[in-house]
């Protein structure tokens, strides 16, 4: 699904089967970590079907954040015997940057964004802001930063009224930045259509929100 999709998810604790159930997938990955002195242990199992087909526990540095992504992206593709096709392949073998500090603000940026879905505070918007900003200062190529960014001045531009114009070109170039980095993006694609809903290009908007299904058809 989405990462749009399962963001509630994100905070609290949950039933992964129960999420299973609700988003009406069959496999779930579920994880959580704990911070001992400079080391993150992190937890991750699939669950598939109620079962846990595959679990495993890293103990990670901060160098080891990126290369840990694709250790878990290979074995679960392995435990569940998908099978890629050659751009799929090629694209879960690319990291979406090479700087773990930028991947780091980015994670956290993303903490802020899902912060605001239980909170409604705009300082939490804004905190996510500047933390996807200096993620796109380290590293000015990374597409999910430009992504994250436009979510949330689309948030901040939807339900805030000062400078709600401003934030939502920002939020538009944002979106449009990403897609020219990733063209194949469902989640840039996606944030640009609801921002052109919002600036009332509604053409447009079905365009990209058409072109966001085909890219991600559930």
């Amino acid at each position: 699904r989405p990462t749009n999709s399962v963001l509630k998810y994100s905070s609290g604790s949950f039933d992964p089967i129960d999420a299973a159930r609700e988003l009406k997938v069959d496999s779930v990955l579920a994880g959580n970590y704990q911070s001992i002195g400079g080391v993150l242990r992190v937890s991750v199992q699939l669950i598939d079907h109620g079962a846990t087909r595959w679990g495993q526990r890293f103990d990670l540095r901060g160098t080891d954040m990126l290369k840990f992504q694709d250790d878990v992206a290979q074995q679960v593709v392995q435990s569940l015997s998908v099978q890629l096709s050659g751009a799929e392949q090629e694209r879960m073998n690319t990291p979406s940057t090479h700087s773990a500090e930028a991947y780091n603000y980015l994670v956290q940026a993303r903490a802020y964004f899902n912060e605001y879905s239980s909170t409604s505070r705009v300082e939490s918007l804004h905190q996510g802001e500047q933390l996807a900003q200096k993620a796109i200062a380290l590293d000015p190529s990374f597409a999910d930063a430009y992504v994250i960014l436009a979510q949330l001045y689309a948030w901040q531009a939807a339900n805030f009224a000062d400078n709600a114009g401003r934030v939502l070109s920002d939020a538009e170039q944002a979106a449009r930045k990403a897609l020219a980095l990733e063209p194949t993006s469902e989640a840039a694609t996606s944030v640009l259509g609801g921002v052109l809903v919002e600036e009332g290009k509604n053409a447009e908007a079905v365009r990209a929100l058409r072109q966001a299904v085909s890219l991600a058809p559930n």
